[in-house]
Formats: C-alpha cells, sequence, structure tokens
C-alpha cells in the first residue's frame, strides 16, 4: 500500500499550478468591472431599502396620529389638566392594542402623561420579555428628548440594549406618545441577493458604527480616516447613504470581488482551464474519498460506539494505507486496554458506591432518639403523664418505620405518615409552637423517593429553627413539575426561622467536598445530598435558599431512569 499523501500533494500542486497561471492573466482586466458593478447594485438596493422603509414607517406614523387623535377626544391635553380618567385610558390602551396587532413593524407603542408621570405602554408578543423592559425604560426616561412634528416622518436611530431602534414621539399639550420600531425588521440584506452572503449593514449611533444587519460584524474594524470617511481593512469596500427619514448615517459594507476574464483567446483558455481543473478536482476527490475519507469515517463510528458503551467493538474494515493502517491496530489495542480497565474500575466504583450509601442511611436514624429519651425524662419531672403515653405511643410508631423499612424507597405518602407523626411528637414536646401546612396530591403520594429523604429537611427545621418565643410556621408541599429537560415531582419544606447563613448557602452551591464526607454541622442535608447523588448519578437535585423570612430546602425526584444525569 503506498501512502495517499504524496497522490493528494501531487494532485494539488497541479491544480494550484493551473488556477495560479489562469487568474494572473485574467484579474487584472475584470477586477474593477466587478467591483463599480458591485458598487452600483448596493447604492441602488440602499436607495431601493430607504424608500421602502420610508413608506412602512410612514403607515407606523399614522398610526401614531390615531392614537393622539384618541388621545385628543377621550381626554384633556391642556397643561395642568386633571389626569386621563379609567375610562379614556381603556380607549387609549383598545387603540393601542389595535395597532399592534396590525403592524409587524412595531415593538411597542406608549403614552406618558409628562406632569403626572402617569404611563401606558405596549409591546408586541414578538417582543422578547428582557428587550421589553429595555424598551419601557427607555420610553420612560428618554422619549421626551425625541420629539418631533407629526406631520414630519422623522424619526430617530437609537440603542436600546445593544441593538438599534427608530423611535418617534410627538407630543400633543401635556402628553407624549410614540412608538419603537427594532432596525432588525427592515433587514437590507434580504432583498440584496448579490450582496447577501458577505455584506454587513452598520448605522451610525452615538459617533460609532453599531451592526445591525449581515453575516458578519465588521463594525469593530471601522476606523474613521482623515477626512472623515470610515475605511475597511481587507478586500471590503462600502456605500453610505442618509435616508431622508432619519438624520442616522447608513454604511452597507461588501466584501469586493474578482471576476477573471479577457477577450480574444480568454473563453477558450477558460474553458479549457476549466476542464483541466474539474478532471484534477475529480481525481482529488475520489483519492480523498478512498484514502482519506472512508477510513476516517471507519474512525469517527468506531469513535462513536465506545463512546456509547459498546466498549467491544473493534474496527475489522481495510484501512486504504499505511497511515491508517497503524491508527487502526493503535485503535484496537486502546480498545481492549478500555475494556479491561472498565471491567475492573465498574466493579469498584459499584462495591464503593453501595458502601457509601449504608453509610449515609445508618447516619440518619440514631441522632433523633436521644432527643426523644431526653424529652421523656424531662417530662416525669414536669408530672405530664398523659403526654408521656402519647408520646411514647408516637415514638413507638417512630421507632417501627424506622426499623421496618428495609426498602431503599418508600413512598411519598408513607413519609407524610411518618413526618406527622414526628410533628405530634414535637407538638406534645413544645405545645403551641408549631404551625405545620401539608400540600400533597394523591397521584404526588404514590411517587416513590429514596427513604427519610423528605423527612430530614422537615426534621433539620425543627433543628435550627424553632424559636420558643413565637410559633415556627411549616411549610411542605409535593408537587408534580414538568420542563424541559426534566420529568418528575418536586417536594418543598419551608419555614420561618430566619434562613440558612449565607457561608451555608455558599457552601453548599460549591459543591460535595471530594473526601466524600458531610460537613457535621449540617449532617442532614448533607445527606440529602449524597443520597440523592447516589440514587439518581445527579448532583443538582438538592436546592437551598431563603424566603426572606426563613429557609426553603427543594428536592428533585426524576420520573423514570431517562430522566438521570451521566454518571459522575
Amino acid at each position: 500500500m503506498h501512502s495517499w499523501r504524496k497522490i493528494v500533494n501531487c494532485l494539488l500542486a497541479a491544480i494550484l499550478l493551473v488556477v495560479v497561471l489562469f487568474l494572473v492573466w485574467t484579474n487584472t482586466y475584470y477586477h474593477g468591472q466587478l467591483a463599480q458593478q458591485t458598487k452600483d447594485v448596493a447604492e441602488s438596493s440602499l436607495d431601493l431599502w430607504a424608500g421602502t422603509t420610508e413608506m412602512r414607517l410612514h403607515t407606523v406614523n399614522e398610526h401614531i396620529n390615531e392614537i393622539l387623535s384618541t388621545v385628543y377626544t377621550a381626554t384633556v391635553v391642556t397643561t395642568g389638566s386633571p389626569q386621563m380618567s379609567f375610562e379614556s385610558q381603556r380607549k387609549c390602551q383598545g387603540i393601542i392594542d389595535d395597532k399592534l396587532r396590525i403592524s409587524n413593524d412595531v415593538d411597542c407603542f406608549f403614552l406618558i402623561d409628562s406632569e403626572s408621570g402617569w404611563f401606558l405602554f405596549s409591546a408586541s408578543s414578538r417582543t422578547h420579555q428582557f428587550d421589553v423592559a429595555l424598551l419601557k425604560a427607555f420610553s420612560l426616561e428618554h422619549a421626551g428628548e425625541y420629539v418631533t412634528s407629526l406631520r414630519e416622518n422623522s424619526w430617530a436611530a437609537v440603542l436600546i440594549g445593544g441593538g438599534p431602534y427608530f423611535l418617534k414621539s410627538v407630543r400633543v399639550g401635556k402628553y407624549v406618545a410614540g412608538a419603537m420600531c427594532g432596525a432588525s425588521h427592515f433587514n437590507l440584506l434580504e432583498s440584496l441577493a448579490v450582496l447577501q452572503e458577505d455584506g454587513s449593514c452598520m448605522f451610525l449611533i452615538d459617533g460609532a458604527y453599531r451592526y445591525v444587519w449581515g453575516k458578519y460584524d465588521w463594525s469593530q474594524e471601522v476606523r474613521l480616516g482623515e477626512e472623515g470617511l470610515p475605511r475597511l481593512g481587507g478586500q471590503r469596500a462600502y456605500v453610505i447613504s442618509t435616508p431622508p427619514f432619519t438624520d442616522c448615517q447608513i454604511l452597507l459594507a461588501y466584501r469586493s470581488r474578482s471576476l477573471w476574464g479577457g477577450g480574444g483567446l480568454s473563453p477558450l483558455l477558460l474553458l479549457l482551464s476549466s476542464l483541466v481543473v474539474v478532471g484534477l478536482l475529480l481525481s482529488l476527490s475520489l483519492t480523498l474519498l478512498r484514502k482519506v475519507s472512508r477510513p476516517t469515517r471507519e474512525l469517527l463510528t468506531a469513535q462513536q460506539e465506545i463512546g456509547e458503551g459498546n466498549i467491544g467493538y473493534r474496527i475489522t474494515a481495510a484501512p486504504g494505507s499505511q497511515e491508517y493502517g497503524k491508527l487502526y491496530r493503535s485503535f484496537n489495542e486502546m480498545a481492549q486496554q478500555i475494556q479491561n480497565l472498565r471491567i475492573e474500575s465498574y466493579d469498584r466504583m459499584i462495591r464503593e458506591q453501595e458502601n457509601r450509601l449504608k453509610m449515609v442511611r445508618a447516619q440518619m436514624k440514631p441522632h433523633f432518639y436521644l432527643n426523644a429519651i431526653t424529652t421523656i425524662y424531662n417530662m416525669t419531672y414536669q408530672n405530664r403523664l398523659e403526654d408521656i403515653r402519647l408520646f411514647a405511643q408516637a415514638l413507638a410508631k417512630y421507632t417501627r418505620y424506622m426499623l421496618n423499612i428495609q426498602s431503599a424507597s418508600i413512598s411519598i405518602g408513607e413519609e407524610l405518615s411518618h413526618i406527622r407523626n414526628y410533628l405530634k411528637m414535637q407538638q406534645i414536646r413544645f405545645p403551641g409552637s408549631v404551625d405545620c401546612r401539608v400540600e400533597c396530591t394523591e397521584e404526588t403520594a404514590r411517587k416513590s423517593i429514596p427513604f427519610l429523604v423528605l423527612f430530614t429537611p422537615v426534621e433539620n427545621a425543627f433543628k435550627h429553627a424553632l424559636d420558643l418565643y413565637k410559633p415556627m410556621h411549616l411549610l411542605i408541599r409535593c408537587e408534580p413539575l414538568r420542563g424541559e429537560g426534566f420529568q418528575g415531582c418536586r417536594l418543598t419544606v419551608e419555614d420561618n426561622g430566619g434562613g440558612f447563613p449565607e457561608e451555608v448557602l455558599e457552601g453548599f452551591n460549591a459543591g460535595l467536598p471530594e473526601d466524600g464526607l458531610p460537613p457535621k454541622e449540617h449532617l442532614g442535608l448533607s445527606n440529602i445530598r449524597y443520597t440523592l447523588q447516589f440514587t439518581y448519578h445527579r448532583h443538582d437535585l438538592l436546592r437551598l435558599s431563603n424566603t426572606g423570612e426563613g429557609a426553603r430546602v427543594e428536592i428533585l425526584i426524576p420520573e423514570s431512569e431517562t430522566e438521570r444525569g451521566e454518571t459522575p
């Protein structure tokens, strides 16, 4: 087998020689003609766009006129007059909504009472919510600075959130009404077929050129020359126009092109050179397909198979060249080593995770019993015999639950029953200090969750949020959750105990410690995180936050195996 590199290099050298000779002879003659033709097309297209855009903005101007007519007839517009009534506001809102529905060019309409600060704003449903907030803030703060006559179809070009907009503001008495249209709605390059691939359109706003449309953003490369005219590097040209409907200068930049040709023998030479080039390219393509493309595709297929877990896959196809033969052999040897290491590491990982999960579940059980025994001991001194009986009965039920559950999961309904029994014990221990509300549908109650994963944050709330000087309000909510990339349910526990300290939130957001041991001051929450990690193989299922009054613990439970993340 011969190396494909020598064949490819020879073919490339022959193609390069033919193309260079051809281009050197023809480039000079046609370069200037094509450049001028391209510039003429750009200028005419820019003029055509200006006329079309002016007509479209004139239609929007008529909408503003109708809005102002409604304002004029609905209320008194003179300075010092009372604020517009609620019925008049409804009329103005109605006409604005009608105009938004029939106009595809308008992003928003606004109406401002310059005396009272009353503000009416409506944005198109096609406008992004983030852009709506920016437009609303800009119109409220700066609309009065761009007031023009209604009879003039004059629009100001402004920069909002990094994007150019056409702004029209008209004052009638104390009211200012207007509209804003994103420049992206009037894309010049959509109708400019010749320059559509490489064109770049920019607006001169605030002394700098701002990119609006096009495949490339050349606005950062524009430099002003000695005469105040812009300059673009490379083989780029431009045309400039100031449309009559705005004082904004528009620059259309495009890449200069060359078309090679000549007179006399040029057509024949062009044909012969083209045939030679086509023949060489076909030969090169077939060689690359046989010597490079197919072996490379075989390597990619093998890599994908290994990546998807098929570690027994091996390359058996003919390589086609010495180089790919060596690559195939190296890949097969590497795949065999990966298979051997994968089996060993997988067995070791399974044993390690099982041991860690057992340790975590063991940590979740015993610490409560010490507190319970202390509580009974204290109540004997207070002669609370009935409370001792009820507390002991609840403790027995608590103990049976902890000892009888041997599986790794439990239904939400059973876990809630255990929590209610725990709350009963706490109410006996602290009368009148606990107010708990549980929200859970029957369908959600049938969902399975890891053992004690919902009980632990409730227990943690009593440990950190209970204050004997004021009642503790506890909310437990279990609800289905459907969103992009997640199907399952969400378990939420909220209290009014003042919330998590900032260092606790920062510690949990920073992730798990590398040594795998949970911090002792928040052992319960760390155990939840480890249990969720080992059960669902995801690190993002436990979320801690503050509500303003207390702490919130959110636990996400995936619905099926397809919702689980990659194995860490």
